[in-house]
């Protein structure tokens, strides 16, 4: 059984800890991820600087949920052959801002590998992201 302490003196399971989260909202979960993310970045590299530590953050933000789930319904309707030419375009749309948002990310990775003198490749690497080929 493990367990954290959540405050001098009071203990609780992780499997209880998790009962908890999972009952916040979306938006509520993905700010306690994200502060949960800057814990974890902390602890593995505490002597990271604030810019490192800032795209750390952007980097594995990952895609907003509303339009991560929008795309997913709507490539859902592409898949069955029943989306209008409205959504259509909206899908468009939404594959031109994931292409937006991955493209920022590159920049991230990109300038956290200069910070460190090391190539995009093994940054990749360290980050457990083997870049593909």
């Amino acid at each position: 059984m493990t367990t954290a302490q959540i405050k001098p003196g009071t203990k609780a399971e992780i499997e209880g800890m998790l009962v908890g989260v999972s009952s916040l909202e979306t938006h509520e979960l993905e700010l306690f991820l994200q502060q949960v993310a800057q814990v974890l970045a902390a602890r593995k590299a505490p002597s990271l600087s604030q810019r490192e530590s800032e795209l750390y953050l952007k980097i594995n933000a990952g895609y907003p949920t509303d339009l991560r789930k929008e795309y997913e319904r709507l490539s859902a309707k592409k898949e069955n052959n029943s989306i209008t030419n409205k959504e259509l375009q909206e899908l468009v749309l939404l594959t031109e801002q994931f292409e937006l948002l991955d493209s920022e990310r590159l920049q991230h990775l990109l300038e956290l590998a200069q910070l460190r003198h090391i190539p995009l490749e093994k940054l990749l690497e360290n980050l457990g992201q083997p870049a593909h080929g």
